[in-house]
C-alpha cells in the first residue's frame, strides 16, 4: 500500500514549482483525493529514505530539479494526472483564501515559500485554473504583498487579476466586483483616494445588481467607501 501511494506522491510533487515545498501545501494538494494521513506520511518517509526527497526542516521539503523533471514526465503519462492537477489547484486556492489582510512579520517567513507556488501557478498554468478558483488565488497573493506594504507588486497582481476575471467571467460577475473592491482597498491603503473612489462605486453598483442591495458584501463596500 505504501508503495502504491508513494507512486501517487511522485505524481503530485512535480506539480509544485521548483524550490521549497511546504508540507502543509502537500496536504492541501491531496485533500481532494482519497489518501489518508497515515499513508501519506509513510509515502513521504519512503521518498526521503530513497534520497528522492530532501527534508529541509520540519515544515518544508525539496526535490532536486532533475528528480522533479523525471517525476513530471511520469505524472503527465499517469491516467490520474488531471485529477492531481485539479486537486492541487483547489488546495492552493483554499490556502490563498486564508491569507490575512494584514500580514504580521512572523507570518511572512511561513507564507513566503507557499506564495511562490501560488504565483508560479498563476504565471505558468493560468489556463488550467477553473473560473471559481481565480479570485481567491489573486486575492491571496495581493494580500501577501499588500500586507507588507509592497504596494507596487501587490498592485500588479490586483490589476492583473481584475483584467483576467473581467475577460473570463464578464464585467457583471460577483468575483469581478470583489476584485474591484480589493483593488480599491489597495489604493486606499496608499492614500490614493481619487483612484479608490470610482472602483468602490463600481463594485457597489455591480454588487447591488448581482447580489441585491441587502447583501453583506454590498454593505462592506459601502462601509469601505465611507471610510
Amino acid at each position: 500500500t505504501t508503495e502504491i501511494y508513494t507512486l501517487s506522491l511522485h505524481d503530485a510533487l512535480p506539480i509544485f514549482a521548483p524550490g521549497e515545498i511546504p508540507w502543509e501545501l502537500v496536504d492541501r494538494a491531496v485533500a481532494g483525493l482519497e489518501i489518508d494521513e497515515t499513508t501519506l506520511r509513510a509515502a513521504k518517509t519512503a521518498l526521503v529514505q530513497q534520497s528522492l526527497l530532501q527534508k529541509n526542516d520540519q515544515i518544508t521539503l525539496a526535490l532536486h530539479p532533475l528528480i522533479q523533471e523525471f517525476f513530471e514526465h511520469k505524472r503527465q503519462a499517469h491516467a490520474d494526472g488531471k485529477q492531481w492537477q485539479q486537486s492541487y489547484i483547489q488546495g492552493l486556492a483554499n490556502y490563498a483564501d486564508e491569507i490575512p489582510y494584514v500580514v504580521l512579520l512572523e507570518q511572512v517567513k511561513q507564507l513566503t515559500p507557499a506564495v511562490l507556488h501560488l504565483t508560479a501557478l498563476l504565471q505558468h498554468s493560468l489556463k488550467t485554473i477553473p473560473d471559481d478558483r481565480l479570485e481567491p488565488l489573486f486575492r491571496g497573493v495581493t494580500r501577501f504583498y499588500g500586507g507588507q506594504a509592497i504596494y507596487s507588486v501587490a498592485q500588479d497582481w490586483a490589476e492583473q487579476g481584475l483584467t483576467i476575471l473581467q475577460t473570463r467571467l464578464g464585467e457583471d460577475h460577483p468575483d469581478v466586483a470583489t476584485r474591484l473592491n480589493n483593488l480599491a482597498n489597495l489604493y486606499s491603503d496608499q492614500g490614493r483616494y481619487s483612484d479608490a473612489e470610482p472602483l468602490y462605486l463600481q463594485a457597489i453598483e455591480s454588487g447591488k445588481a448581482s447580489l441585491g442591495e441587502d447583501h453583506p458584501d454590498v454593505a462592506t463596500r459601502l462601509n469601505n467607501l465611507a471610510n
